[in-house]
């Protein structure tokens, strides 16, 4: 209870970066510069391996990230896990994730002292994962200026996250789909076929599917998540970012509905409450719209769980 207790208030300002305010560094190019448009720009959308090729710059250039490439695609391209924390916890990076992986399981936890002990030293790990949809092309090419400002940003508010949070991010969860889907709307960008969807699948074997791969592991991109997340980092708070539609709300937070399923901790209920409110206030402190929670996605359904005793359909759906 010690160590949720210490996720909640660690990781209350880091749902707040979004949001903050800027103070870039000079000695790493900015995405604008780099891609030779704003993420986000209108009728620009950068690739994967231009993606690639910017997050391995800034892990070379950075001591704030290590970028490391886990594994290969189904058609063959990176899959990426981006680190980012202060370049001391980073230096010190195996320690702190041998004290999580104690937390993780209480059964090796001698007593109530040894425990406080850990929690004490321990740092939180906050995994952030992008774009399993790839036709959400949002969450993709906003890690990019994510990457960016944490690697660069001097102000102590950006410092305190990185002294206690390890962050974990996975840039695209579908870099097939990404591929394709860029390569189509750049095919079709000024034709009367402008925005349409692809005729075929935006993942080569499951397609939207590949969201409902969790109970089973058949896909590569499923084994490489279920990796990092199951087996390499044990994270305490995982956020999957999805895409909202074009019409009716365009922001979902957490809480979901209720009900909520009997076989989930009612505590992991009542946290991501906490968390998805803790976004929508920042959010809504930056002038953002269509916000919604408890509406869409139920507490019964156990899709939007993934850890013991909570067992799960879809990664995040």
């Amino acid at each position: 209870m010690l160590f949720r207790k210490k996720v909640l208030w660690i990781f209350l300002p880091t749902v707040l970066f979004f949001v903050g305010p800027l103070a870039f560094g000079q000695s790493i190019p900015t995405p604008e510069k780099f891609f030779g448009h704003r993420m986000g720009a209108e009728k620009k959308l950068a690739r994967w391996d231009k993606i690639v090729e910017y997050m391995k710059l800034v892990g070379k250039e950075s001591d704030r990230v290590a970028v490391e490439e886990v594994g290969k695609s189904t058609n063959d391209h990176p899959f990426l896990l981006v680190v980012i924390s202060s370049p001391d916890n980073l230096r010190n990076i195996e320690h702190y994730r041998k004290i999580n992986k104690k937390l993780f399981d209480p059964r090796t936890i001698r007593s109530d002292k040894e425990a406080e002990g850990l929690i004490e030293d321990a740092k939180i790990f906050v995994c952030v994962t992008c774009s399993m949809h790839a036709t959400e092309v949002g969450a993709t090419q906003m890690s990019v200026e994510m990457v960016h400002r944490l690697a660069t940003e001097k102000s102590s508010y950006i410092q305190n996250i990185l002294d206690n949070v390890v962050f974990l991010l996975v840039p695209s969860l579908n870099p097939d789909g990404q591929i394709m889907v860029t390569d189509w709307y750049n095919k079709t960008l000024g034709t009367p076929y402008e925005g349409s969807r692809m005729p075929w699948l935006y993942h080569p074997y499951v397609g939207h599917d590949n969201n409902r791969d969790a109970y089973m592991f058949t896909q590569k991109e499923s084994q490489l998540i279920g990796k990092i997340i199951f087996q390499d980092w044990l994270p305490e708070v995982w956020l999957d970012e999805h895409q909202m539609g074009n019409s009716g709300a365009r922001i979902f937070v957490m809480p979901a509905a209720d009900p909520i399923n009997p076989n989930v901790d009612p505590l992991i209920y009542r946290h991501t409450g906490l968390l998805g409110f803790a976004q929508a206030a920042a959010l809504e402190k930056a002038g953002k719209e269509g916000i919604i929670y408890g509406r869409s996605y139920t507490y019964w359904w156990q899709g939007p769980w993934v850890g013991p005793g909570g067992g799960t359909t879809c990664w995040g759906c």
